[in-house]
């Protein structure tokens, strides 16, 4: 049990890249156009890190990723009319 137990605290310690959020990669983020609906978005993308009621217009998309000792952020923001239609998308890079 305690060689378990050791084995589960040393895996821990193991540095591993860190990956938090959505994967965004920029060719599926280039397939959003205008006039999509919300379904179709996130088929694509997938849940979306932020989307809430006090932000109806708008689905969030952020990926940060640990690269070579530095921390890397991507977002993409898709915003909707009010028919939940796509209005335009933002990348950051």
């Amino acid at each position: 049990m305690r060689r378990v137990l050791a084995a589960l605290v040393l895996a821990g310690c193991a540095h591993e890249p860190l990956m938090q959020g959505n994967v965004v990669a920029p060719e599926k983020a280039e397939m959003i156009t205008p006039g999509m609906t919300r379904a179709q978005v996130r088929e694509i993308l997938g849940d979306p890190v932020y989307a809430d009621r006090l932000h109806p217009d708008r689905f969030v998309y952020v990926e940060m990723r640990e690269e070579e000792g530095r921390l890397m952020r991507r977002q993409v923001v898709v915003r909707f009319d009010r028919a939940g239609r796509v209005l335009r998308v933002e990348r950051q890079p």
